[in-house]
């Protein structure tokens, strides 16, 4: 990759060749390389269900005590949790699941999904 310095009244400034530069160019692009053909699960945060649609389903699920997959944000992933809502406390719910208990901001709450009794005990 040549940049062109036609403009400095310099000959010894044209010809500069910064070797540095190209080695930078070069990491760059194996990084973003490596980094497209990384495997990784994403999740469309346009698919996100609204807030008032989240907490409609979410008081429906806490009432009925029913079992559900929460898909939850975290950093860097998405984890989906199976269980049943326990607690409903101002901007965040209590999931009780066979992997423990998880108290759960509401906008961290990216879908919800009814599952039936004989799913909740399947893995994922």
């Amino acid at each position: 990759m040549s940049v062109n310095r036609d403009y400095l009244p310099f000959k010894s400034a044209r010809q500069y060749q910064d070797r540095k530069m190209a080695k930078w160019m070069g990491f760059f692009l194996s990084e973003h390389t490596s980094a497209l053909g990384e495997l990784e699960e994403t999740f469309d945060f346009g698919t996100a269900l609204p807030f008032s649609e989240r907490i409609y389903l979410l008081s429906q699920l806490f009432t009925n005590q029913q079992k559900a997959a929460f898909a939850l944000r975290q950093p860097k992933l998405v984890q989906t949790i199976k269980g049943t809502i326990t607690q409903f406390v101002d901007s965040k719910i209590g999931i009780a699941s066979d992997s423990g208990y998880h108290f759960v901001a509401i906008e961290d709450v990216l879908s919800i999904q009814l599952i039936q009794e004989e799913d909740f005990y399947d893995e994922p």
